[in-house]
């Protein structure tokens, strides 16, 4: 749906001036296509799940110019720019699609209003006339085959009309980023038709500098706005969870950035040491050696024994990792007495929870049902017996995707077949979000009547949504109990444990003690984390052989 500036206006006055105190602030991107005079402004339906308005305030206008004297009338057509309002999620977002035509080029008072949520400013809001956006295009392009001091000037002149801004600009040496910027225009001119990339080209040659001048302690703020690898940028995301870890993977960048290609191949280094560092179990290192191993001379099939040796260490230079990878393909002659289990492996319940890989023992013998699970040994048994027992299944030409998250509804469904309980009856579907005679629909049903889990809170199971540690544990110390088990406790020592929900801190500490969930690292037991397919294999496996 595009929404136009006819304005929505009835009730605007309350909305602006609600004194209301919220819980956070409503999490947003903004994609700009000024050649086409169009603002796209999205929020995740997963953060917000409540109707939503966006306003827009004309050029030169503040919230001040908002406000209605008791009695008085006003014309706010001269105010606002635009307003709407959305209750309807499409792609798993709430979208607002705004084309704009004949307004003046500059900044704009712009914010979110949600139910349950403090009202949210869009930080640096620019529209720009398409016909000021052209032409600075045009300029900027010109002058960057020109002396430094044209291009410094002419950028700065028509910076706005790009939509260029950092909340790094006043932090850092500007005339040298930009310099390196004026160097990469004039190799690869800027896009008339590619908005949202010229901006981001901007952004990540201001983040180089902070970087390189040990301005910024993370990438968490600037992440979204990088120019770089889809796959880095979501395996960023995917692993920085904790600001131990966002820490740790910007002090493995060099500070030399000068070049995109630089960026790119320093952030592929420094996640793969991270992953490496904090694993969770070596399936994990597998993986990152496959994504980013080039960075470090590692190509081919990984082998996995190296992985084994590799867990934990903690790398400085791409030589180390090759020459240790290298002389880690061996297999070990006197293992031990423990089986990796990638973060969920049985350890005696006074360890820290860490398998370290001189613990490791051969991989049984065990029928490949799966062309893909060569890098998780430590869950060969358990995904091999659960597939023979019609418990868990693949993804397809013989794939079991055993590095894939795991949705609340899928874990379900495991642990309620893995408990024998899939041809119970049903009194009712008590979930709004789970849709009549969808194939997950008695599966949690079921699971809720036997009390092994809940919902998410009025009558929201969170289909879709990828299932954690924390509730994974939980789930599966709830069927262990339903059984009568009897379960001890541990205690946790871990870095994070002020991460774990109250209504998990129970489950977390039995289900560790019994050997079932352990921590990523002997730090961090990441309860927020998101679960693998294979982790769920090995920990459904391990509760069945405690009903033994």
């Amino acid at each position: 749906m595009k929404y136009t500036f006819a304005g929505l206006l009835m009730g605007v006055a309350v909305m602006i001036t609600s004194a209301t105190v919220y819980a956070d602030k409503i999490p947003y991107e903004i994609e700009y296509d000024y050649l086409n005079g169009n603002v796209k402004v999205s929020v995740s339906a997963e953060e917000t799940k409540t109707n939503l308005s966006l306003v827009i305030l004309k050029k030169g206008k503040t919230e001040a110019d908002c406000s209605i004297a008791q009695g008085a009338i006003k014309n706010f057509n001269d105010t606002f720019m635009y307003v709407g309002q959305t209750g309807t999620v499409s792609n798993g977002k709430y979208l607002f699609d705004v084309d704009y035509s004949g307004v003046e080029t500059g900044n704009c008072v712009a914010y979110l209003n949600a139910d349950g949520k403090e009202k949210t400013i869009l930080e640096n809001f620019v529209i720009v006339d398409p016909n000021d956006y052209r032409d600075a295009i045009g300029y900027v392009n010109t002058a960057a085959t020109q002396d430094d001091n044209t291009f410094l000037t002419t950028l700065s002149t028509h910076k706005l009309a790009l939509g260029f801004d950092s909340l790094l600009e006043g932090t850092v040496d500007m005339n040298t980023a930009m310099i390196r910027f004026k160097s990469y225009i004039a190799q690869n001119q800027l896009s008339e038709t590619e908005t949202k990339k010229n901006i981001k080209l901007y952004k990540t040659f201001v983040l180089m500098e902070a970087i390189n001048t040990h301005k910024i302690e993370t990438l968490d703020n600037y992440i979204n706005d990088l120019y770089a690898d889809e796959l880095v940028i979501s395996d960023y995301k995917a692993k920085a969870k904790s600001e131990t870890i966002s820490k740790y993977i910007i002090s493995k960048i060099s500070p030399q950035l000068t070049t995109l290609d630089s960026i790119n191949s320093e952030l592929k280094k420094a996640l793969l040491f991270t992953h490496i560092k904090y694993a969770d179990g070596y399936g994990e290192v597998v993986t990152a050696l496959t994504n980013f191993g080039s960075v470090a001379g590692i190509s081919g099939n990984i082998n996995a024994n190296a992985c084994i040796g590799l867990v934990g260490k903690d790398y400085f230079d791409t030589q180390a990792l090759l020459s240790d990878y290298t002389s880690l393909q061996v297999v070990p002659t006197t293992p031990g007495n423990n089986t990796s289990s990638g973060g969920t492996s049985r350890v005696p319940a006074s360890s820290s929870g860490f398998v370290k890989p001189s613990q490791v023992s051969p991989v049984q013998s065990i029928k490949t049902v799966f062309s893909d699970i060569e890098g998780v040994d430590w869950a060969y048994e358990a995904i091999a017996a659960l597939n023979d027992k019609n418990i868990i299944s693949g993804r397809g030409e013989n794939r079991f995707a055993p590095n894939d998250a795991i949705t609340r509804e899928e874990f379900s469904k495991i642990v309620v077949c893995a408990l024998g309980l899939q041809n119970k009856p049903v009194s009712k579907n008590r979930f709004d979000d789970a849709e009549d005679g969808a194939w997950y629909v008695n599966y949690i049903n079921i699971a809720v009547e036997h009390g092994i889990c809940n919902g998410m809170g009025e009558n929201i199971f969170g289909v879709g949504r990828n299932i954690t540690r924390q509730d994974m544990t939980v789930m599966l110390y709830n069927a262990l109990i339903s059984q009568g088990k009897n379960l001890g406790r541990a205690e946790l020592n871990f870095e994070d444990v002020g991460n774990i929900s109250d209504y998990a801190r129970n489950a977390i500490e039995s289900m560790h003690a019994e050997g079932i969930i352990n921590g990523i690292s002997e730090t961090q037991i990441d309860p927020l984390g998101t679960a693998t397919r294979a982790q769920a294999a090995k920990m459904v496996w391990d509760m069945m052989n405690k009903l033994q």
